[in-house]
């Protein structure tokens, strides 16, 4: 996941447990409709590797996974450990995705309003 991720333009923060949170420092200019298009294909693209996962567990003999993705727009405060090179996100926006994370079905992507409210005002995603 991190490795797509990366490939879409975002930064790993945080690995936690069985989490991982991605930041997509170019989202600042909001009218930059080609940063949001990765966002979405970035999860579209996580979502597709679901059946290649599983067989890679399954292959170690490992259980399979299933896991949700979610994604919001806002504004995050950043903090950086002085003893090694991540970064932490803090703020309403990690709030958000944490609660619509919880509540979505297995192998889907959820994404909150402000996101949502975004990529609306585009007439199209088409670059």
């Amino acid at each position: 996941m991190a490795v797509i991720g990366k490939k879409f333009g975002a930064l790993i923060t945080k690995i936690a447990g069985d989490s991982l949170v991605l930041y997509f420092p170019q989202t600042s200019n909001k009218n930059d409709k080609r940063v949001f298009r990765n966002i979405i294909e970035c999860g579209i693209t996580m979502l597709a590797a679901f059946n290649f996962i599983n067989s890679k567990m399954s292959e170690e003999g490992l259980p399979s996974v299933d896991y949700r993705i979610s994604s919001d727009y806002g504004r995050s405060d950043i903090a950086r450990s002085h003893r090694s090179n991540t970064y932490d996100l803090f703020g309403s926006t990690m709030n958000i995705c944490a609660e619509i994370n919880r509540i979505a079905t297995p192998n889907t992507m959820v994404i909150g309003g402000n996101l949502y409210q975004i990529i609306k005002s585009f007439p199209s995603f088409l670059p």
